[in-house]
């Protein structure tokens, strides 16, 4: 009795299930369907403004508009002739469209009125087809609703009639208006034709279960295409009735499960249909699989249970013997005494020597760490830009022969600043001195580059002497420099900035600033480790300050904004302490 309730429980459960997964894969599906539909439409849609952009096409539409066609030499002398014209534009477009392309036509709305003038894709000739007035006035009714950009589908085709037309499969055509380019009146109907493989093709690429129907209606309700006959016009359709997924329905006796998605800007409506028989079938086969499998477990769970139960039995009284000879020592003591039981010390054994490995692997982390942080600053302080150091050269040349005394001592001056910073002793500096390194920096380069570069150095009196890593930032602005001065002979200007800001729970942070109004940064080569003095400024802050923060991003007229936020302490507390 158990085994059933439970059966039928995970039937149901199952079964709920499934049809909710169906609601969730049958949307995918029918998004899918109607993504491709709108896809092919849009990319048909497109032809109708090929008048636009061609002469010839357009010539016609407004000589056959505005010009009766008769039997006068003249008057089909110039015919033949727009005719031609547009035959050989037309199709040179529908040779390059899809396999669903089958031809093109217009119909004018003053002259030759109630006539059609059709090109079959790959054909020789326009086809003129005079139908009659009480066949096109519904028609023309129907047209004349069209506003500029609609477009109206018509089941089958428009040229049913024409001796010269031939209908070899099934096609559906989309009529949409056509405006005179200069007068922006309307001149005409533009029609397409197209196969309607167009539908049979997006079925193709999803798999139906088993008495399952897939149906595609018109805006107008009228089917356009059904993978069964049994399912046209079995369900209610309505335009505007949106999204439904897992109504019921029955048909021919049987319940189905009605999933229908509507495509937005055409009006086509996909009903899909599931049968239940299918659901059923896959709960009871989930089921049966899920019981099997529970009475095996089961079955080997007792057993496992019964071998289990009995070793540890066997242990327990082992151990509980062990405990009632033995005592643990003194907590204080941190010593285990020796175990009888072996495999208690073989685990004891192995623990001590685990935390004792981890606690050794830890400190020569350190150690590498800190080594590796101290190489990578030698490494920094013994390198000097070769492109930089021949550039200064160049320009303090270039001032000694102008005899440009002042920026020449200027330029000697600073760089020797530079090289005397870069060979103090000691891994740290305070942020003022690296900020006045930066300076003498960016005063080289602006004796190269003159008025194109104009630089802002804004340093907070509170952080002067807050310390960080020696040749820290001086990487950013030279890469600032590198990386953003605009190659046309524009300006750029770079602003350092470092300010205190503090956080809502009254925490204090360095907020170090270096933006640049030049080239914008690449992302990508700023994430991905494509630039070594990058990574090295980042490797470096997280090391000696773990909780620090750096991020590209871009504000205002700075193209590219470098943001270097470290924790502050509480200087207050310290000035009262001391």
């Amino acid at each position: 009795m158990p085994f059933i309730v439970i059966s039928l429980i995970l039937l149901f459960f199952f079964n709920y299930q499934i049809l909710d997964g169906y609601k969730t894969s049958n949307r995918i599906t029918l998004q899918i369907i109607v993504n491709h539909l709108h896809s092919s439409l849009k990319n048909s849609e497109r032809f109708f403004l090929q008048y636009v952009f061609d002469d010839n096409i357009s010539r016609f539409y407004q000589y056959v508009n505005y010009n009766e066609i008769d039997a006068s030499e003249e008057n089909l002398y110039q015919y033949i002739r727009c005719a031609s014209g547009y035959r050989s534009s037309l199709n040179n477009y529908l040779t390059t469209a899809d396999d669903a392309q089958r031809g093109m036509g217009f119909l004018p709305i003053h002259a030759n009125r109630n006539n059609l003038f059709y090109l079959r894709k790959y054909g020789g000739f326009v086809i003129r087809h005079q139908n009659t007035a009480e066949r096109m006035t519904p028609l023309y009714d129907c047209l004349e609703e069209l506003s500029s950009g609609q477009v109206m589908f018509f089941p089958g085709s428009i040229m049913s009639g024409s001796e010269e037309y031939t209908e070899e499969e099934e096609v559906f055509t989309i009529l949409c208006p056509v405006n005179h380019l200069e007068k922006a009146s309307r001149q005409g109907y533009v029609f397409q034709e197209l196969k309607k493989t167009v539908f049979s093709d997006l079925v193709k690429e999803i798999t139906l279960p088993e008495g399952a129907g897939l149906t595609i209606y018109f805006p107008d309700g009228t089917p356009a295409y059904a993978t069964d006959e049994l399912f046209v016009g079995k369900t209610d359709f309505a335009a505007g009735t949106g999204e439904t997924m897992g109504k019921r329905v029955r048909i021919g006796g049987k319940t189905y499960y009605l999933y229908c998605m509507e495509e937005e800007r055409y009006g086509f409506a996909i009903h899909y249909l599931l049968p239940q028989s299918a659901i059923l079938k896959e709960a009871n086969r989930t089921s049966l699989v899920i019981l099997s499998f529970w009475f095996l477990a089961m079955v080997a769970a007792f057993f496992i249970f019964m071998n289990l139960s009995r070793r540890i039995s066997v242990s327990t009284g082992a151990i509980m013997t062990y405990i009632r000879k033995y005592r643990l020592a003194d907590k204080n003591n941190g010593q285990m005494p020796p175990m009888q039981i072996e495999e208690f010390a073989d685990i004891s054994l192995a623990l001590r020597e685990m935390t004792e490995r981890i606690t050794d692997l830890v400190q020569h982390e350190y150690i590498w760490k800190m080594n590796q942080q101290m190489a990578e600053y030698k490494a920094m302080q013994a390198e000097i830009n070769p492109h930089f150091f021949h550039n200064v050269m160049n320009s303090l040349q270039a001032l000694n022969r102008m005899e440009d005394r002042k920026n020449l001592e200027k330029g000697i001056v600073n760089l020797s600043r530079m090289f005397r910073y870069t060979c103090e002793s000691g891994y740290e500096s305070n942020i003022l001195k690296e900020c006045r390194f930066i300076e003498s920096y960016l005063i080289l380069e602006k004796i190269r580059f003159e008025e194109r570069l104009h630089y802002e150095i804004h340093v907070d009196k509170r952080l002067e002497e807050f310390m960080i890593p020696k040749l820290l930032l001086q990487p950013l602005v030279e890469n600032a420099m590198q990386h953003g001065m605009p190659p046309d002979g524009s300006r750029m200007r770079i602003v350092l900035r470092v300010e205190e800001i503090r956080s809502g729970n009254c925490g204090s942070f360095a907020w170090i600033m270096i933006a640049n109004d030049g080239i914008p940064y690449e992302e990508k080569a700023v994430c991905d480790g494509g630039r070594v003095g990058i990574v090295n400024v980042r490797e470096r802050l997280f090391i000696t300050y773990p909780d620090s923060f750096f991020w590209y991003d871009r504000k205002g007229e700075y193209q590219t904004v470098c943001n270097l936020l470290i924790a502050v302490e509480n200087r207050e507390e310290d000035g009262g302490g001391a």
